[in-house]
């Protein structure tokens, strides 16, 4: 946690790890509370990282 004022920035390390041979979709759901704000996400699998786009939650579930 790096924390400026009153604004905290932390960073979640998490790993997960799918046991079938198949490949599978997830939705990832952060538990948050309401006035919790994300300004980056970034996903890293084997060689690759994954960044993310933030939007507000209505036009991401609107695009997906």
């Amino acid at each position: 946690v790096f924390i400026v004022h009153s604004i905290a920035h932390v960073t979640l390390t998490q790993e997960y790890f799918n046991n079938s041979d198949k490949t599978i979709e997830l939705e990832y759901l952060f538990a948050t509370s309401p006035d919790t704000c994300f300004d980056s996400f970034e996903a890293k699998y084997l060689d690759k990282t994954i960044v993310g786009v933030i939007k507000e939650k209505q036009e991401a579930k609107d695009e997906y």
